[in-house]
């Protein structure tokens, strides 16, 4: 059984607005009368898997929890990211729901490799989830980015290695579309929804 939904990935660095662009795509695609789905990774939708494990990102200490390594996060939000391609977003594809995704497998890459995980060691426990998307590849991915003005919490010299990271990883992947995210979201949502209408 294959997908019939559209699956659009937004991914990028903290503070770029891809965020924001992804629920305002969604909110288009309602309007339009489409049967749309947002989701992010590790998600936020209480009650899940997700939402456990970004608050014990966010917040470690109201679980009791002093520290995480970084390989154990990274494991954990692809134990996220498993739940939530098994559970939603397979099924959706499926029922023909356009499925518009806040972050793909390629930030527990970048952001592991940032942290220091031996890239090596990152690609090898992203491989199951991998394995879980094939036949469920993004129909388009845009990459989002900011040279200038970014609302970020994480510094400018984080956001720049990040950034590189990003590239280098991308090259070579079909369907992604860079998108620079500095003249405004009116005129950027205009030029992803042109993207779209071509899928």
């Amino acid at each position: 059984m294959c997908k019939k939904g559209r699956f659009i990935v937004f991914e990028g660095v903290d503070g770029a607005g891809k965020t924001l662009l992804a629920n305002s795509l969604k909110d288009d695609l309602l309007a339009k009368g489409e049967r749309v789905m947002y989701l992010s990774f590790p998600g936020r939708g209480e009650g899940t898997l997700g939402w456990h494990i970004y608050q014990l990102h966010e917040r470690p200490e109201i679980y009791g929890v002093n520290s995480v390594h970084p390989l154990s996060l990274q494991l954990l939000h692809i134990a996220a990211h498993i739940d939530t391609i098994e559970n939603i977003l397979k099924p959706e594809l499926y029922k023909g729901t356009t499925v518009i995704l806040d972050r793909y497998w390629w930030s527990t890459y970048v952001y592991g490799k940032a942290s220091g995980i031996d890239s090596k060691c990152i690609s090898k426990v992203i491989d199951v989830e991998k394995e879980l998307l094939k036949g469920f590849e993004p129909d388009v991915c845009f990459y989002i980015y900011r040279e200038e003005g970014m609302n970020s919490k994480i510094s400018r010299n984080l956001a720049l290695k990040l950034n590189s990271i990003y590239r280098d990883l991308i090259v070579g992947f079909e369907n992604v579309v860079l998108v620079d995210n500095s003249q405004g979201i009116d005129e950027t949502l205009f030029f992803i929804k042109s993207e779209c209408d071509s899928l």
